[in-house]
């Protein structure tokens, strides 16, 4: 006899309690939105949707609250309603804003805005090129975490630095 599978905030679902935790710690407390946690996880070879993600989030916040209470019931409306208002998310012809571009660059924006932060100059050259570098392999279409991983392994087993240009992002494309 099999004992019972313990009880999860998504009943019959993969994702721990753990995980479900670290979606909404980096929603909410480090302002990572679902769309971006998605790459993230997609770079390391798991693919979940943000609608996953959404749907994760709002069966979290449903265990935080009385199913009485008023936000209990306006939650409950939205979960029974919830393919209807995650459509945009799975179908790419429906958009849920026209500000494209200005989601497109926000993360620029943010790599700018903490790069204020870098301690020193020298802490400042380092965040450009380390961002400059990420960002060239975005637009490459290349893995940054594959490749940076691949790339440092090379410098740590002695890749000669005369020959360091073999290395770029740029090389890797062609």
């Amino acid at each position: 006899m099999q004992a019972p599978a313990p009880a999860r905030i998504v009943e019959g679902g993969i994702p721990t309690e753990a995980l479900v935790a670290q979606v909404l710690v980096a929603k909410y407390a480090d302002h990572l939105p679902l769309y971006r946690q998605s790459q993230i996880y997609a770079r390391q070879g798991i693919q979940l949707d943000r609608s996953t993600l959404a749907d994760w989030v709002g069966r979290a916040a449903w265990y935080q609250v009385s199913a009485k209470s008023k936000l209990g019931e306006a939650i409950r409306y939205a979960l029974t309603r919830w393919e209807g208002l995650s459509r945009f998310l799975d179908d790419g012809r429906i958009d849920l804003d026209s500000n494209t571009v200005e989601r497109s660059i926000r993360p620029l924006a943010l790599n700018r805005k903490n790069a204020l932060f870098g301690g020193s100059d020298e802490g400042g050259d380092n965040w450009a090129v380390i961002a400059t570098f990420i960002e060239n392999c975005k637009i490459s279409g290349i893995n940054p975490h594959g490749w940076l991983t691949k790339t440092l392994a090379k410098l740590a087993a002695g890749h000669p630095a005369k020959a360091v240009g073999e290395l770029m992002p740029w090389t890797a494309v062609g």
